[in-house]
């Protein structure tokens, strides 16, 4: 945040107690002498999660020119970002020091040293792992002091209790240090609800020590955003408790609050987030602290400028070794030692311009000097973080753009940190062809020069420069029947409409079978039992119904531990609004192959424990849940009486109708000629597109072994037509499909007309200039002899 904004917020605060806001900004000289300190306590201090980590990077450089070396950081040690973030020394400090050493002789790793940002300001980071073994004689303290249990299951409430009992333990034993110099004024500053154990007890055992404690946003209130509910309409109508207790977070909501409420000062960092801290954790902040940004970074920019062009030639070869080609970066000095470090800024527009054309190669349709680049980044939290709006707002704007007639195009760039399956290979591919082009381009206008020029006036021009041009840049195409696929594709269709609730029909599908088991094993069924009925029930229909038309691959899976799955631990009747929940919860659990299947059916045969039976489904006689397009779940309740696993062959009788029921078979014959229809209809779609595709850009290659494949598809398609087999309509559908999606038919579509122009006009006009003027002065001349000799 920038001084003025600073100047702004603490308006009332200057006028009441007549603070000089300058001043105070005398990199520690007023603290060091009221013996004053500020403790900073995040999980995010050199621990980059989300975006506090960027609030207190962005406020330590105007923290550090009041308060000094009397700010220090405090958080865990993660090791991965420590090694790039940290410079790992001995605190100078000797309370730090005093405090430090008394922790390590009780076993606990305490490391310290300086955040690489700008301010270097001291950090304090604790080894959660190092104090685990005090995790449970903790539990038992903070029980008693704030009657608050924490479930030995929640990992991550675990370690904030950890962290928090070693910010408590620290805190108490460094204000005993540097008490003995003289009287001390120590605030220790608290942000969300992962720190708030240690707050809780600071206040609790009554420590010389002012608390704040900052909500960036609630717990309680993400859980409910993300799970779409009409979240600000309803904020004085949630039952708190149930709301956090159905969510299993209770326990961490009673943390954030008891934080709240046992801070001396309570902040928050919007208007918004204020009221919602008002009526979900009922304490009304006392004072607003909004984020910001830091318009100093950007002026930066302008500094840099000016070094560089001091000291280009030592900066160009710093910057070849440690950074990218393509950053603005912002140079500062670090204290106590004399280092420089480079801190990224702003990728250039150049860059993100290379990006959009590789990116987009092959529908490169737009004028990029009118084009604009939106962002949206932050965890991937659909809802929490806005991306749904941003996605709404993107969609409205299309609309008005194509409505307006407007040519501007917009490029949206979607940046959240999580798991990747794959690479988009078509992108990838776009990247390297537009890198090559670019590079080809350098190359030839670097290299070719002096000797291009001398064989362009030996006349090799004539003789090499046409032949290559032609060679290189045309295209071959195989004669295609353009009129008969014409044809085919204007002949009414006899599709009918989709079936929105049932599975597209498809060649494969992927069946799952999920037995979803307790840890009570009287009520388990066992697995091989399980396998066994599949395979003398499930798969010889299977395989004589269908094995003609489609490929079905089976696969069984094994589930214990469903604790939480259901929305009580003792319910005997599932609610119809409660089975989304319930479907979602469990598709969660769910391990999915790496096929690439075009559809996956998941049939899931429920066991509930001897509290939850028998288990009903809410008005569903059959006690199953069909989802369209998912699959089916049937409850099995285990008679008590009985230890054997009755009925199961009806139960696998049931899955078949579900299936039937998902695949939109009322009757087979009925079925199969679904699909043949749809067969026919997409075959011939396909290869009227792919026409349309050839003769609107000439430059896509058909060989001849594609050619025949598209007569071999037309030919079945037009005896489908005829005599309605389903082979025939199957195999020209696959054949139409194959075509269309080989990579051969990309060789020479990165390379279209505007590019040849942009590649060969460089190499052959600097040789043609010269030519042409040599041949005129030559006609010229023999002009000249013929008119004397007359």
């Amino acid at each position: 945040m920038s001084i003025s904004k600073i100047k702004n917020a603490a308006k009332s605060l200057k006028t009441f107690q007549g603070i000089h806001f300058e001043q105070c900004l005398d990199n520690g000289e007023t603290a060091e002498q009221m013996n004053k300190w500020l403790l900073e306590v995040s999980w995010e201090v050199a621990n980059k999660v989300g975006g506090i980590y960027t609030v207190i990077r962005s406020k330590v450089p105007i923290t550090k020119k009041e308060y000094g070396n009397n700010y220090i950081c405090l958080g865990p040690y993660n090791d991965s970002f420590v090694k790039t973030e940290v410079e790992i020394s001995e605190s100078k400090n000797e309370a730090i020091r005093e405090t430090v050493n008394d922790m390590k002789r009780y076993g606990v790793n305490v490391v310290t040293g300086n955040w690489l940002i700008e301010g270097f300001p001291q950090v304090v980071l604790f080894d959660i792992g190092s104090a685990a073994h005090r995790l449970d004689g903790w539990k038992g303290d903070f029980f008693q002091y704030a009657h608050i249990g924490i479930p030995y299951h929640d990992r991550e409430s675990n370690d904030a209790l950890i962290f928090g009992f070693c910010v408590f333990w620290f805190i108490g034993t460094f204000i005993e240090q540097v008490k003995r110099i003289k009287k001390s004024y120590v605030i220790a500053h608290f942000h969300e609800w992962l720190t708030g154990v240690g707050l809780v007890m600071i206040r609790l055992r009554n420590y010389d020590c002012g608390l704040i404690f900052t909500t960036h946003a609630t717990l309680l209130g993400r859980y409910l955003c993300a799970g779409s509910a009409d979240f600000y309409n309803n904020l004085s109508h949630f039952n708190l408790d149930k709301e956090a207790g159905d969510r299993q977070i209770y326990h961490r909501y009673c943390i954030e609050r008891a934080a709240a409420s046992c801070a001396h000062v309570f902040t928050t960092v919007s208007q918004i987030t204020g009221i919602e801290a008002e009526y979900l954790l009922n304490k009304k902040p006392d004072i607003l602290t909004p984020n910001g940004l830091n318009v100093q970074t950007f002026a930066a920019l302008h500094e840099f400028q000016n070094l560089h062009a001091q000291n280009k030639e030592k900066l160009n070869a710093f910057i070849h070794i440690l950074t990218p080609n393509g950053l603005n970066i912002r140079l500062y000095r670090r204290k106590p030692r004399s280092i420089w470090s480079l801190d990224p800024i702003i990728i250039s527009h150049e860059r993100i311009s290379n990006f959009v054309q590789g990116h987009f190669l092959g529908h490169y349709d737009f004028d990029l000097d009118k084009t604009l680049y939106f962002f949206i980044a932050g965890r991937y939290e659909f809802s929490n973080k806005g991306a749904d709006m941003f996605i709404e707002s993107l969609a409205r704007l299309n609309h008005m753009l194509k409505a307006s007639s407007s040519d501007v195009t917009i490029v949206a760039f979607m940046i959240f940190p999580t798991a990747t399956n794959n690479f988009n290979i078509e992108s990838l591919r776009g990247q390297s062809v537009a890198k090559m082009l670019r590079d080809t381009v350098q190359n030839i206008q670097g290299d070719i020069g002096k000797r291009l020029y001398e064989i362009c006036l030996n006349f090799l021009f004539l003789f090499v420069g046409l032949p290559l041009w032609y060679s290189t840049t045309s295209t071959y195409r195989a004669p295609l029947p353009y009129s008969r696929i014409s044809t085919l594709a204007s002949k009414p269709s006899d599709l009918t409409e989709p079936n929105l609730t049932s599975f597209q029909t498809a060649s494969s599908y992927e069946i799952l079978f999920y037995l979803i088991n307790n840890n009570d094993e009287n009520y388990s069924l066992n697995k091989t039992i399980y396998e066994e009925i599949i395979s003398s029930t499930i798969v010889p229909y299977l395989i004589n119904t269908y094995s003609n038309y489609i490929n079905i691959d089976i696969s069984t899976e094994i589930i214990f531990n469903t604790r939480g799955i259901l929305p009580s631990e003792t319910i005997h009747n599932l609610e119809k609004k409660q089975i989304p929940f319930f479907i979602n919860k469990l598709e969660y659990l769910l391990h999915h192959s790496t096929k690439h299947y075009k559809e996956k059916i998941f049939f899931i045969l429920f066991i509930p424990d001897e509290k939850q039976t028998p288990l009903t489904v809410d008005k569903n006689e059959q006690n199953s849940i069909i989802v369209p397009k998912w699959g089916s779940v049937i409850f099995y309740n285990k008679d008590k009486s009985n230890n054997e696993f009755n009925d199961l062959n009806i139960i696998m009788k049931q899955f078949l109708n579900h299936f039937n029921h998902l695949l939109g078979i009322e009757t087979f014959e009925k079925w199969i000629n679904l699909r043949t229809i749809e067969n026919y209809n997409n075959g011939r779609q396909t290869l009227l597109t792919l026409s349309q595709l050839l003769l609107s850009i000439p430059n896509i290659v058909i060989d001849d072994s594609m050619a025949k494949k598209i007569h071999n598809s037309l030919d079945l398609l037009e005896k489908c037509q005829d005599n309605n087999q389903h082979n025939d309509c199957q195999q020209g559908r696959l054949l139409a499909d194959q075509v269309f999606f080989d990579p051969s038919l990309l060789k020479l579509l990165y390379f279209p007309d505007d590019q040849k122009f942009a590649i060969y006009v460089p190499l052959f006009l600097p040789m043609g200039a010269p030519l042409a003027w040599t041949l005129f002065n030559d006609i010229k001349f023999l002009i000249n002899i013929v008119k004397k000799n007359r």
